[in-house]
């Protein structure tokens, strides 16, 4: 047991610096007391190699004998609860937005360009096998951006409009 709470607070920053992106997501999952996201079982494997995890029986009312769905029981928890109160207090909320920003939309990101590159080929496709189609989209085109304008304008006026009758 270490006394000198300096000595503990070099520590969990040295074992914060080490861990990698995904372990430190992890960690700061289970600093906040959230659970972790089984699908990153090398940041997990590492966690646990490091011995800054621990995986526990839950406790059931049912027991897991009776219920016999071992995976559905263990609980991921932090090995030093303290080294928990350390990430709350020491993470760089700049890191934190990163991860948030990395989070939302990661999916579309990667998936977007190869999406799109069959969509513009289906396009291409049914264009060159129909050239009327052709015709009548490039003129939906075209009236579609012609109109955008007048009704922009309207929909500005008619606000303004309202906005006026419901201050009077």
């Amino acid at each position: 047991m270490e006394r000198d709470p300096g000595t503990k607070q070099t520590r969990f920053a040295r074992q914060w610096l080490a861990s990698t992106q995904d372990e430190r997501v992890q960690l700061y999952a289970l600093a906040l007391g959230g659970f972790v996201n089984q699908k990153r079982i090398a940041a997990l494997s590492s966690l646990l190699n490091r011995g800054l995890i621990q995986v526990n029986d839950a406790k059931t009312n049912e027991g897991s004998a009776a219920s016999g769905n071992d995976k559905a029981n263990k609980v991921v928890a932090l090995q030093d609860p303290e080294f928990g109160d350390y990430i709350r207090d020491n993470l760089d909320h700049d890191e934190l937005r990163a991860w948030q920003r990395e989070g939302h939309g990661n999916i579309w990101r990667k998936i977007w360009p190869p999406l799109t590159a069959v969509a513009v080929l289906a396009l291409l496709f049914f264009l060159n096998a129909n050239l009327e189609a052709l015709g009548i989209l490039l003129a939906l085109l075209g009236a579609t951006v012609g109109a955008a304008p007048v009704a922009i304008s309207l929909a500005r006026s008619w606000r303004s409009s309202s906005q006026s009758d419901s201050a009077d």
